[in-house]
């Protein structure tokens, strides 16, 4: 692992809290990449519990933008705004992009982005991947029930469902 770069440590701030359930994390991808070029976003789904006193902590999450749906991050309260820090509303959007205006064309919903998938022919179908009878997203390429037909559905990896 590498140290901090010059630039990290002086962006360095003080941690304001502990995160909590539902709180959103960016956190570092990588350890080459400083925190605001390569990030993952993720959102708090178990605490440990503990004090403010303790010097790191372990979190179950959900990662909203990565193959990896589920995982653990371990923060350490002097790597915030290095390795991690709090999710703004404008990393959200930036992260999610598209995601987070789709509706499901199965349930009309428009919650729970991390389990939508997006047709890759024309970015218009969108859904849940339950919505599909799908365990989580699948690997490789996606099409929405129009762009499977125009493909004669040989094209597709990923099964395609009407939506």
């Amino acid at each position: 692992r590498r140290p901090p770069v010059a630039a990290d440590a002086a962006r360095a701030k003080t941690m304001p809290r502990w995160p909590v359930v539902g709180d959103r994390l960016l956190q570092r991808h990588n350890d080459v990449d400083p925190l605001e070029a390569e990030h993952v976003l993720c959102v708090v789904k178990k605490a440990p519990p503990g004090g403010a006193a303790a010097k790191k902590r372990d979190f179950d999450v959900a990662f909203e933008n990565c193959e990896r749906k589920r995982g653990t991050l371990s923060l350490a309260a002097a790597a915030y705004a290095v390795n991690w820090r709090f999710a703004t509303e404008a990393d959200v959007e930036r992260q999610l992009g598209a995601l987070v205006d789709e509706a499901c064309g199965v349930c009309g919903r428009r919650d729970d982005e991390a389990s939508l998938v997006l047709c890759d022919g024309c970015e218009a179908g969108a859904a849940h991947t339950y919505c599909l009878g799908l365990d989580g997203v699948p690997e490789g390429d996606w099409f929405c029930a129009a762009c499977a037909s125009q493909r004669g559905s040989t094209g597709t990896r990923k099964t395609s469902v009407s939506v």
